[in-house]
């Protein structure tokens, strides 16, 4: 894939031209004798009220892609107010004075009032404040000289300069660099089949586990508007009945960095332990080494932690309540030694929610994303999992 950047030309009365300095393969404004200078658009202040504004010729000023043709000379004049005045250069190719104070054009001059500054679509010229109906000595240049934009050539591009047109060449790579350092993989259950109590094949191919057996996964509750795809492990309806859902392919090393999302809802938040984890364990909750989100039995509010051979950091209380809407979590190695933890009603919601770090006991060995649920009374318990992601970065390979 090709693309031609045709470098529109912009100038003063002294027709300058914005062209690629094939040296520096900077973007560069040029007199009309080759050398660099600078843009000239510059109002005179023809008393306290009243600015002159200069005439433009032919084809040396430029809007978007617009060559624009002459425009006559023309004056701004203040009537009264505090505020600025800005000329631009719009996109019809005519002079505007945007204002927020009280004022008018004379002919070859639009003058647009309640105005906050230049729109994005404007060539700036000029910017001149007024204060109590007085315009200042002088105003500010908005059209700067000698500008230039560096242009680099990213990953699998070139750029080639030939007969004052640049070439921008992007090519392709398989696999493309980015694979080679990162990874990032994602399941929202909405494609794959579900096959009873011993595998749900979707597109990562989860698996259920349980210490006595007999516990369900639906493919077909909880499913919603907002939530296509959702996946819900339930217990029996006895005390100790539990059931995991393991991501069993998936193996990660806690020295990666690493970005754990997912987004789930509980069924009760009474009798029931609940965890959100990444762990080493394949059938049970996590029992030796891992790092987690959970609630224990009398737990009102949503706890983090991490376990290395055993031994557990320091519980900390994250202060949100557990409840049976749908909720967010993210686990993120943010350094070597620091495991950073997020909790918010939504995904969207988890880049600015608190974060709670562990800096103890984090894991040595690899891990996995896995959801455990529990009861605790002779009642049926249940986790839905409507949407679990995992990235890492940082790899060299």
């Amino acid at each position: 894939m090709k693309i031609i950047l045709i470098l529109m030309a912009i100038a003063s009365l002294s027709a300058q031209t914005i062209k690629l300095n094939p040296f520096t393969s900077q973007l560069d404004l040029v007199g009309s004798g080759g050398g660099s200078s600078g843009i000239t658009y510059i109002p005179t202040r023809t008393s306290g009220t009243v600015l002159t504004l200069p005439a433009i010729v032919t084809n040396t000023m430029a809007v978007g892609t617009y060559a624009c043709g002459a425009v006559a000379s023309s004056t701004f004049t203040v009537s009264s107010g505090t505020g600025t005045v800005w000329m631009a250069l719009a996109s019809d190719c005519t002079v505007v004075a945007r204002h927020n104070i009280v004022g008018s054009c004379s002919a070859n001059c639009t003058a647009v009032s309640g105005s906050s500054g230049f729109l994005n679509t404007d060539l700036p010229l000029y910017e001149w404040t007024v204060t109590a109906g007085a315009l200042a000595a002088t105003g500010t240049n908005r059209l700067l000289p000698n500008m230039s934009v560096p242009l680099v050539a990213g990953a699998n591009c070139s750029i080639v300069t030939s007969n004052g047109v640049m070439t921008i060449s992007c090519g392709s790579s398989f696999p493309p660099l980015a694979a080679a350092t990162e990874t990032y993989d994602y399941d929202d259950f909405v494609s794959g089949a579900c096959q009873g109590n011993i595998t749900y094949n979707s597109k990562l191919g989860w698996q259920l586990n349980s210490n006595s057996g007999g516990e369900t996964v639906s493919c077909s509750s909880d499913v919603a508007t907002n939530h296509p795809g959702v996946l819900t492990a339930s217990t029996l309806g006895t005390s100790g009945s539990d059931a995991a859902l393991k991501w069993p392919n998936t193996s990660i090393t806690p020295a990666d960095t690493f970005t754990y999302r997912a987004l789930v809802k509980m069924s009760a938040t009474t009798t029931v332990k609940y965890s959100i984890a990444l762990t080493d364990d394949n059938f049970n909750n996590v029992s030796s080494d891992g790092c987690y989100f959970e609630k224990l039995t009398a737990d009102t509010n949503w706890f983090v932690a991490c376990m290395a051979a055993g031994v557990a950091s320091t519980r900390q209380d994250t202060g949100v309540a557990v409840g049976t809407g749908w909720i967010a979590f993210q686990i993120q190695r943010t350094s070597a030694s620091n495991i950073a933890f997020r909790t918010a009603t939504t995904l969207g919601g988890l880049a600015g929610a608190t974060v709670f770090n562990i800096t103890t006991n984090i894991p040595t060995v690899n891990i996995r994303p896995a959801f455990f649920v529990e009861s605790t009374a002779a009642v049926v318990r249940a986790m839905a999992i409507d949407y679990a992601d995992l990235r890492i970065t940082g790899m060299t390979r």
